[in-house]
This record gives C-alpha cells, structure tokens and sequence, in this order.
C-alpha cells in the first residue's frame, strides 16, 4: 500500500468516529506526533549544521515586515 492509500484509509478510519471524546483524543496523539517529527527534523538540520545565526534571521524578518507593509 502506498503512502496515499495509507492517508485515505486513515481518514476512513477517522470519519467512522462519532465521539467527540474519541476525536479530541485522536487530535492530540496527531499533534504530539507533529511536534516530536518537527523536533527530529530540527534536530537533523542542528546536527548537519543547516543553521542561521539568529541576527540573520531577524534582519530577514524585519526587511519581510518593511515590504510586506510597504505594499
């Protein structure tokens, strides 16, 4: 089965609920399962050095608000 045959059959799945109970459950395992995929991928990119300095990154920031105001 393929990954876009394994997201189908998961929303199946998932409509087949009727509790709100069980849906807020399944809401908070996805999100817990969001956030630790988002911490490994940061992790990753902190071990092979895929970083910015943090004055970079606000000096972006800021050069994005002055055009995205500007407009």
């Amino acid at each position: 089965m393929n990954i876009d045959a394994k997201k189908l059959n998961l929303i199946e799945r998932f409509m087949k609920f009727n509790q709100e109970r069980t849906i807020l459950q399944l809401e908070e395992a996805i999100t817990a399962i969001e956030i630790n995929a988002r911490a490994e991928n940061s992790e990753n990119d902190i071990e092979q050095g895929n970083t910015r300095l943090y004055a970079d990154f606000s000096n972006e920031v800021k050069q994005w608000i002055q055009n995205k105001t500007s407009k």
